[in-house]
């Protein structure tokens, strides 16, 4: 038997058979279950195991949504990558990811991100296997902690159950990072912004990327994660696009 932090001992035959379910219904290809210990999660991540317990969470995306967006007071704050250019709030937690020259990444905004005051907390990505596109130790600095996901890839990779153990999953997008996160930290009440899955999906300011249709599959697997592990998380969108039939409407 397992003792599972989420408050309830499962046996490995029903983790399994858990996330068989999920691989059932969840409408995707390069479907992986697989889970990777976390000695990086282990550390930086498992203090947080719900510390926002019963709070409200707001994720930021940068679609074009994100300009329509009225910041929802007392609410805690998680955003990715070119939030830094959104000028309305600072966000409590960021989450970087995608080292690289791509227009949206950490190269091209490097001094933006590095002189980011999260109010929170920042975090820079690593990637399990290695790949290029984690961030490099020496961009760290003592305003930064670690987070590791599985690889870098836009095959599916289940979210952990325990974050604090295990790498992220859904690897496909760092705006699955803060939910994940926020998952495990215990918010009540989940709403996304800004995260459209047509059309531009990242255009704020000068930064533009079209979305992808795994992007769109990949909420329609965690709707279903959320659903069986954390059935009593509220999730919704605010100014929907692409995701009006996925969650409801805020």
């Amino acid at each position: 038997m397992i003792k599972n932090k989420i408050n309830y001992t499962i046996s490995s035959d029903n983790i399994d058979e858990m996330y068989l379910k999920l691989k059932k219904n969840a409408p995707v290809k390069n479907f992986n279950l697989v889970l990777k210990p976390s000695s990086i999660n282990e550390k930086y991540i498992s203090p947080y195991y719900k510390k926002h317990s019963g709070e409200t969470a707001v994720i930021l995306g940068t679609g074009i949504t994100l300009n329509q967006y009225k910041p929802i007071k007392n609410a805690i704050h998680l955003g990715v990558n070119s939030i830094v250019d959104y000028e309305k709030i600072n966000v409590d937690y960021y989450f970087v990811m995608d080292y690289s020259n791509a227009q949206t990444t950490f190269i091209k905004n490097h001094d933006k991100i590095s002189k980011y005051n999260a109010k929170l907390q920042k975090f820079y990505g690593k990637s399990n296997d290695g790949w290029g596109r984690g961030i490099p130790d020496k961009f760290f600095d003592k305003t930064v902690k670690a987070f590791e996901i599985v690889k870098f890839t836009g095959d599916f990779y289940v979210p952990p159950i325990d974050l604090g153990k295990y790498c992220f999953g859904l690897p496909i997008s760092t705006i699955f990072m803060p939910i994940q996160f926020a998952l495990y930290a215990g918010f009540k009440k989940i709403y996304l912004v800004g995260c459209d899955c047509e059309g531009p999906n990242f255009k704020y300011k000068n930064h533009v990327n079209t979305a992808g249709v795994g992007l769109k599959q990949t909420f329609v697997y965690l709707r279903e994660f959320i659903k069986l592990i954390y059935p009593d998380v509220e999730i919704k969108v605010i100014n929907p696009v692409g995701l009006k039939n996925i969650f409801p409407s805020y």
